[in-house]
């Protein structure tokens, strides 16, 4: 026997609409009213599908402190995704060092920290991270970047965007080129 979607108590749809795509999701919202409007539950769909896909990496009723829509939270952490782990730094560059410098982004309560990696001077094999950029999301659904110029972030712990002393920070444009480069230039306003 079989049973129509629409037979399903709405919970188990949704549900299952959390198991598809953001592509999928669209295409089944185009086949009713109804649907379009199930599809529209931003927290019973698009939470749940953040928090499956980055909800041990990352605290994701943080981000935008909660008053984002999961849908563009989602779109927002699938493009800082491609950020995570090792790059190296192009560009001005310190001509003195003998090796190109490596930047780590990792996630963070409700942003992700981007730190410079340095070799110890200490004659050792250790490393050490700096950090020095925090890319976040405004309540609003604005990306927030900024570069840490006074380094406030020494220790490496990171902290919640909403806690850093906004003074010491420089707002910064993060444009992404493709999937393997990113350009930090300074923002006017």
């Amino acid at each position: 026997m079989a049973l129509a979607l629409c037979d399903i108590p709405e919970d188990l749809q949704l549900r299952i609409l959390s198991f598809l795509s953001p592509t999928e999701i669209c295409s089944f919202a185009c086949t009713s009213k109804r649907f379009a409007s199930l599809c529209r539950e931003d927290r019973k769909i698009w939470h749940v599908m953040c928090d499956r896909r980055w909800g041990k990496k990352t605290q994701i009723q943080k981000w935008g402190n909660g008053r984002i829509a999961y849908k563009l939270l989602y779109r927002t952490l699938k493009r800082l995704e491609n950020l995570i782990g090792f790059w190296r730094l192009c560009g001005r560059a310190n001509p003195a060092d003998s090796s190109p410098p490596l930047v780590f982004f990792e996630w963070g309560s409700s942003f992700v920290l981007g730190s410079r990696v340095l070799a110890t001077n200490d004659d050792t094999y250790r490393v050490r991270k700096t950090p020095f950029l925090v890319l976040g999301i405004s309540p609003e659904g604005r990306t927030e970047n900024f570069l840490d110029l006074d380094g406030n972030h020494r220790s490496g712990v990171p902290v919640d965007l909403s806690e850093l002393e906004r003074s010491s920070l420089v707002p910064v444009d993060v444009n992404f080129m493709g999937n393997g480069h990113i350009m930090v230039e300074e923002n006017p306003c």
